[in-house]
């Protein structure tokens, strides 16, 4: 009986040493109180949470119909690149690969082994018409493929090193949806960062990640809120329109559209969009439960050893 008793005091003592979970619980109680005085209260909760789950289920299944393809998804550290390239991940069916531990993915050590599975052949093979007839290799068949970090193997600067080292890979990433039936998605920080011959290459779409809620003090108070966390993003069905706004907030921004963002031809969303490609906002919702991977892969990766926990 002891020992039980210590048990769950160690787990009081250890939860309310975090002060966000104290205001949870006292919130939580306050709501039970109001809720027994006001017994309908319960359905407008259930209402107000039905509607959050249909809006966001909404925009989760347009974020993965975005991105779909081709693609590079980018953002400052902690911007949330990598809880986005997570819920793609874990929404995807075609049993991925990947170059870090993403929750359902198969870890994919050497990237190049996708990159160069099309090796004697290059550019100048299909130019040529000399195409060599190989062996194809059947993993990648239907399964497509994530690279996170990409600047750290495929970095801008080492161009000529990448261009022997890679001589295969424009032809493949250009016919990969013939060859394998597959796409590659890409991460980095920065969308100028990755090597200019595999950023032009990755042109079905661009995803930035503006900004992550669901880890910070506040969140953490607010019932049923603190396990999910929310990602805001701004899609790009072109690339070469990164960094710009949606129509209607460059209409909003007058500094920006004084600075040629839009001019006095580009009046309307149909002009802005067919310069542009389509541009707009989109969040996903996840639960944290969901979120399933290593944010410190590298020091495994570099020291031979998993980082601390603690």
């Amino acid at each position: 009986m002891k020992k039980i008793f210590n048990n769950i005091k160690n787990k009081i003592v250890s939860r309310y040493k975090k002060t966000y979970n104290i205001i949870h619980d006292i919130l939580i109680v306050l709501i039970g109180v109001l809720t027994a005085f006001y017994p309908w209260l319960v359905l407008i909760y259930l209402a107000v949470i039905l509607i959050v789950l249909i809006i966001s289920s909404v925009a989760n299944n347009r974020f993965i119909k975005q991105a779909t393809g081709n693609g590079i998804i980018y953002g400052g550290r902690g911007k949330g690149k990598g809880l986005l390239l997570n819920h793609r991940i874990r929404k995807d069916k075609s049993r991925p690969f990947c170059n870090v531990k993403y929750g359902n993915a198969e870890l994919l050590d050497n990237p190049a082994e996708y990159l160069n599975s099309i090796t004697p052949n290059d550019t100048n093979n299909f130019i040529n018409g000399d195409i060599k007839i190989i062996k194809k290799n059947e993993k990648f068949e239907k399964r497509n493929v994530y690279i996170d970090d990409v600047n750290l193997i495929m970095p801008n600067w080492s161009d000529s090193e990448l261009k022997k080292k890679y001589k295969s890979m424009p032809p493949l990433l250009a016919i990969n949806r013939h060859l394998y039936d597959n796409f590659m998605i890409i991460t980095t920080q920065d969308i100028e960062r990755p090597w200019k011959i595999l950023r032009e290459l990755q042109g079905d779409f661009s995803i930035r990640a503006i900004k992550t809620y669901g880890f910070g003090f506040l969140w953490n108070c607010i019932p049923i809120l603190r396990y999910f966390a929310y990602t805001k993003y701004i899609y790009h069905e072109l690339p070469k329109s990164s960094g710009m706004l949606p129509f209607k907030a460059v209409g909003a921004v007058n500094e920006v559209a004084k600075h040629g963002y839009l001019t006095s031809g580009q009046a309307t969303k149909e002009v802005y969009e067919a310069s542009n490609g389509i541009i707009k906002y989109g969040f996903v919702l996840q639960l944290k439960k969901h979120i399933n991977y290593d944010t410190r892969w590298f020091h495994q990766v570099v020291f031979g050893t998993k980082a601390p926990t603690d």
